[in-house]
């Protein structure tokens, strides 16, 4: 999860031949703790982060080993939003409830997606790990789906949103 207190085991060799010889880290972000286990194997809290592919470091003595690419937190899930529908002018606030949204406002950003093509709220302001709020671009249709993206990794909310449907109030006809 975003959050961290995961813990992993981090397997490999020269970790050392006593407890406080290894220390681990995800990414540019230490472990919350490190564990040295044995010469071969070493555990992990993982702290709180985003995105995916992140690298896991070992440093013993001052020598450092990494395995590439080996870790990725949650990508973020939508699975509510409020309102449901708005003005075709923009600039109103919609607020997504999930989950992974991360622990601290890592810049995660919120679009629409509309046929294929992307449009991105005027503003996102990150709220919690479980919300985050749209200013919404001014826009015209019906199911529109929301994307939230963090650091390579993304949510969808499928056809979630509708802009207000178009209204007549009047009709005039003129004879010529």
């Amino acid at each position: 999860p975003t959050t961290g207190g995961v813990s992993i085991t981090v397997s490999g060799l020269g970790f050392g031949t006593s407890r406080y010889s290894a220390m681990a880290r995800v990414g540019s972000t230490a472990c919350e703790s490190s564990m040295w286990v044995s010469d071969s194997a070493l555990k992990c809290l993982v702290g709180s982060g985003v995105g995916a592919f992140h690298s896991i470091f070992v440093s013993s003595q001052h020598q450092i080993g990494s395995f590439s690419s080996s870790f990725s937190f949650n990508s973020p899930l939508s699975s509510s939003l409020s309102p449901s529908n708005g003005p075709t002018t923009g600039s109103f606030n919609v607020s997504l409830f999930g989950s992974h949204f991360g622990s601290e406002d890592y810049s995660s950003a919120v679009s629409m997606k509309d046929f294929g093509s992307h449009i991105p709220c005027e503003a996102s302001r990150w709220v919690s790990d479980s919300s985050i709020v749209c200013l919404t671009a001014s826009h015209i249709g019906s199911n529109q789906t929301f994307v939230v993206s963090s650091f390579m990794q993304s949510g969808s909310l499928l056809s979630s949103f509708s802009y207000d449907v178009p209204s007549v109030s009047q009709v005039i006809v003129q004879n010529s």
